[in-house]
């Protein structure tokens, strides 16, 4: 029965002495040998500073920063990681993934197979300033909807919370009004967006945004888009013999689409010709200015109707109905 106690006892300091040796603690004068030396906030950009005065007999399997809203930031926050070429002296790390106007708390850490070490815990507070939103290239789609690209650039240390676009007929459009949402951004970005809700003819007020924090909207300067209607012009007519006369016709401004058809319509059976009377055809064009045609085997004495038109999509435009009488 002794036999077997002494056994056991064996059993037990010989693992002890295996787990010591194979995994030695910090010496307790080499653990405060590491300094957390300096965090620097530069506009967006945090970057923070440490240095490894010691690595130990043991040596280090990882060493970084790690940073939190709390007190006492530990490596189960956020942190940044370096396994490779450990060696003493400073090391610097930039910090991501920050809320602007926050305080965080942040310390360097080493870490061993016997533990983590953690330097000085050291406090910043982020700030917005330096992050620019713009808008550009609004092209209008449809008669009611268009496509803007923004830009958000210098984030840096930063993330922003959502971003995209807001519009309305007001000059300073806010994420109240219509808007484009993408979400949490980490990294600078250009984006496109497409609006709707749109009419045309009307100015609608554009700009990106970027909400940095509960607080802070980051808006870029208004750009204002306006989607055209095709319009078009009767002009006159004009008689040149006793069955002839020459229609002319104006397109004043082109529309978003393209113009598929354009002429005239005209009777002496109502006074209000259109597609569906007779009509001259003259085709596609993508230009504006005046147009003609010339109108045969008229008769005298009888009152002619017309009017111009051009077709984009399914939409017609008309122009001043208009009438001549051949004497």
């Amino acid at each position: 029965m002794k036999t077997k106690v002494w056994f056991v006892y064996l059993f037990v300091v010989v693992t002890i002495i295996i787990f010591a040796s194979s995994c030695k603690k910090f010496d307790n004068e080499r653990i405060n040998k590491l300094a957390s030396d300096k965090v620097t906030v530069n506009n967006t950009l945090v970057t923070a500073t440490s240095v490894i005065l010691d690595i130990g007999e043991e040596g280090i399997t990882e060493y970084g920063h790690c940073w939190s809203v709390n007190n006492e930031p530990s490596i189960s926050d956020n942190k940044t990681v370096k396994i490779s070429d450990v060696k003493t002296g400073y090391f610097t790390d930039t910090i991501k993934n920050l809320v602007s106007n926050t305080t965080y708390k942040i310390r360097s850490y080493v870490k061993s197979c016997s533990g983590v070490l953690y330097g000085e815990t050291k406090s910043f507070t982020t700030i917005a300033t330096g992050i620019t939103v713009t808008a550009f290239n609004e092209t209008a789609i449809t008669n009611t909807s268009a496509t803007v690209k923004g830009k958000i650039n210098n984030l840096q240390s930063l993330k922003i919370q959502d971003y995209g676009h807001c519009w309305s007929r007001s000059t300073n459009p806010t994420i109240n009004d219509f808007k484009t949402s993408f979400g949490e951004l980490t990294q600078d970005n250009e984006f496109t967006s497409s609006l709707t809700n749109l009419e045309l003819e009307t100015p609608f007020y554009i700009r990106s945004y970027a909400i940095a924090d509960n607080s802070t909207i980051l808006y870029s300067d208004t750009v204002i888009l306006v989607i055209p209607q095709l319009q078009v012009q009767t002009i006159s007519a004009q008689t040149t013999s006793t069955t002839t006369a020459t229609l002319t016709g104006n397109i004043l401004k082109l529309g978003v689409n393209t113009i598929t058809n354009h002429g005239f319509c005209w009777s002496y059976s109502t006074s209000s010709p259109d597609i569906n009377s007779t009509i001259v055809s003259m085709g596609a064009t993508n230009h504006t200015g005046n147009f003609t045609t010339i109108l045969n085997n008229l008769s005298q004495g009888i009152t002619y109707y017309y009017r111009a038109f051009a077709t984009e999509g399914t939409v017609i435009r008309y122009g001043e109905v208009k009438s001549f009488t051949i004497n």
